[in-house]
């Protein structure tokens, strides 16, 4: 603070035999007493303020003013300090707007305001990023504490880190073996709302006609072409096992079971066992005995991170006898046991 302001209305700088000794405190002996000023109420016997200055403090006129603080001899004695060097200063708006701004420009950003009029390490703040606009999701502990930035430039480079080259993309769909020899792969411009550019336009030679998908279901073997409507008439039941012990039942639709097993073995932290393929009149009634699926059992029972591809399709082992009754209910026939 500035010296008028630290003795404004108590009379002016004063002393007594304590301040006048020039005692020294803080870790590098950084306070100064240099007088005192008020006290801390209005009887006349009150416990006095003394006013210190901080070489350290002072050296930063923006947030300091001279490096001028009031402070209570008891305080000063028991070794708390009252200027910026204590973990303990209690920082005012003024001050939390220069610090803010200060931390921002380093990062990149501009510092705009506050959400409300009382802050405090907790109080959201906005901040404009150059190539992302505003945001205001960060709070002042998190920019001066742990250098939180924009969310989207976060993820833009996340983006940048994760995206594999186009032609390691389409070997991965390729390696599926649900596509035939000759189908093109174009990754598209269209982005998800978080930016993400997964989607692929895919020209089946088989049927001749283009279908759009992203790169998760091609990895799966899904193909978008007019072949995958004529062809997927295969349900399956799977037990998910760890250590001879079922831990759920997965079920799905297919139109090559094999191959579909192998994927979610891939990624599955758990042992998936292809245990029951049932075939289907058409496309049609094997989707409503999948959709009823959905809508009867308890689902999504194991995690993504246990099982990435396809744990949204796992139920508890008790529901088997229902997965097998809905099966049938709309013209399913087991035709494999393993």
């Amino acid at each position: 603070m500035n010296f008028e302001e630290v003795v404004k209305e108590s009379g002016g700088l004063r002393q007594d035999e304590w301040s006048m000794l020039c005692l020294t405190f803080g870790e590098q002996n950084q306070l100064k007493v240099v007088g005192w000023s008020g006290r801390v109420t209005t009887n006349k016997y009150g416990h006095k303020f003394y006013i210190v200055y901080c070489s350290i403090c002072s050296k930063d006129a923006e947030l300091f003013g001279d490096g001028y603080f009031r402070s209570q001899k008891k305080h000063l004695v028991s070794g708390t300090v009252p200027c910026g060097c204590s973990y303990k200063y209690r920082w005012s708006k003024n001050q939390y707007s220069v610090l803010c701004r200060r931390r921002a420009e380093e990062m990149g950003f501009n510092f705009l305001d506050f959400s409300k009029e009382s802050v405090t390490l907790n109080t959201k703040i906005k901040l404009l990023c150059k190539d992302h606009g505003m945001w205001r999701s960060n709070t002042v502990g998190n920019l001066l504490h742990h250098s939180c930035g924009c969310p989207e430039c976060r993820l833009d480079k996340i983006r940048v880190a994760k995206k594999k080259p186009d032609d390691i993309m389409i070997s991965s769909f390729l390696s599926t073996g649900a596509f035939s020899e000759g189908t093109l792969f174009s990754r598209t411009k269209r982005k998800t709302k978080q930016g993400q550019g997964i989607y692929w336009e895919v020209l089946c030679p088989d049927c001749g006609t283009t279908g759009e998908s992203t790169s998760g279901n091609l990895q799966s073997g899904q193909r978008p072409c007019a072949c995958s409507g004529l062809t997927q008439r295969e349900a399956y039941i799977s037990y998910i096992m760890d250590n001879n012990q079922c831990l759920a039942i997965k079920f799905g639709v297919t139109n090559r079971a094999g191959g579909r097993n192998k994927e979610q073995n891939r990624g599955c932290v758990y042992d998936v066992v292809l245990k029951e393929v049932w075939e289907f009149p058409s496309t049609e009634k094997c989707r409503r005995a999948e959709k009823a699926c959905y809508n009867l059992l308890d689902r999504g029972i194991l995690l993504k991170d246990e099982m990435p591809d396809g744990y949204t399709e796992t139920t508890y082992p008790r529901n088997l006898d229902t997965i097998r009754y809905l099966y049938k209910k709309y013209g399913g026939i087991r035709t494999q046991k393993y």
